[in-house]
């Protein structure tokens, strides 16, 4: 089986020793992909997908609308992972905000009755 590009990041980045930098171009179709993958020690990022299904719809102003949501989720990401300029971003980002996640109890629909009812999320770590 192979390895998600996000996973193995960290240990290509570790092998290459910041001799060069590495940009996936694989796996990234959001905002908080592109996060991601700063966060794990990439350089930048590669992405063509999302913008290519956008082409194929309306056209050239898809593309425009693609990039102006995938700017806004990663801005938006960033804001949720406590960060507001990207010499903030490492890897603290991600263990730092699964943890805060994970203790938040979610919110769960109760299928036809329009109501949400709040479940305990699993025990972190402590």
């Amino acid at each position: 089986m192979a390895n998600a590009s996000s996973g193995v990041l960290p240990e290509v980045v570790a092998q290459v020793a910041r001799q060069i930098e590495v940009h996936p171009h694989s796996g990234i179709r959001s905002g908080q992909g592109v996060l991601r993958a700063l966060a794990l020690g990439a350089g930048g990022v590669c992405m063509g997908q999302a913008f290519l299904h956008g082409l194929g719809a309306p056209g050239e102003k898809s593309v425009a609308t693609c990039l102006d949501l995938m700017r806004k989720e990663f801005c938006l990401t960033m804001a949720f992972c406590g960060v507001s300029h990207l010499g903030q971003v490492n890897s603290a980002i991600l263990r730092r905000f699964a943890l805060e996640a994970s203790a938040r109890p979610l919110a769960v629909g109760v299928p036809g009755s329009g109501r949400q009812q709040r479940s305990q999320s699993p025990p972190g770590p402590r």
